[in-house]
């Protein structure tokens, strides 16, 4: 459409409502009527909208929905709701947090996270973290985090890795992590 080709209606709206609800109205491409109001020098209308009606909204539904609904961003939905400490729409974290059993965490370490997860309900960054705050290590390819022996330790930093791992039947890089881990030297390097 050519700029004679606007309705008047459109014209006389332009700045006065958002660039998205113009569209919407009009049958028009959001960046068509952007255009057509930044050539006429006019402001973005985003403050208009707030009305009592749509304040009353706030925290009422997420701030994307709203946002979505009043055809503004989510930051200004977000911001117009902080503002006048409306808290936000749903569960709060606290709220929403899993409140983990006796039974929940001893599958820590022993199943693998995503395993852990499924069971619950939960994603797994939830269960990553819950079990690195418990100080477990992580499974690996459904193995349960080895238990080292009082004997198996000693050997650490006075056998080689290989040789330790070779004595074990394990990688010699579980062996390299755990001796790490442990803040032991490695005897090779020391000679």
């Amino acid at each position: 459409m050519r700029k004679s080709q606007f309705p008047q209606a459109l014209l006389k709206l332009l700045g006065k409502e958002t660039d998205q609800i113009l569209a919407e109205k009009f049958g028009l491409a959001v960046a068509t009527v952007s255009k057509l109001r930044r050539d006429r020098k006019l402001p973005r209308a985003l403050a208009a909208h707030w009305t009592s009606k749509n304040l009353a909204l706030l925290g009422t539904m997420p701030d994307n929905v709203l946002a979505k609904k009043m055809g503004i961003t989510d930051s200004a939905v977000f911001a117009q709701r902080t503002r006048r400490q409306i808290p936000p729409f749903g569960l709060s974290r606290e709220q929403a947090q899993h409140r983990w059993t006796k039974k929940q965490l001893s599958w820590l370490g022993v199943f693998a996270d995503a395993v852990i997860a499924e069971r619950i309900g939960i994603n797994t960054t939830s269960v990553a973290n819950k079990r690195r705050r418990c100080g477990i290590g992580a499974t690996q390819k459904g193995r349960s985090q080895r238990v080292w022996t009082k004997a198996e330790l000693a050997m650490l930093g006075k056998l080689p890795d290989a040789e330790v791992a070779r004595r074990l039947g394990i990688h010699r890089r579980r062996v390299a992590y755990k001796r790490s881990e442990l803040g032991i030297p490695n005897p090779i390097t020391e000679n």
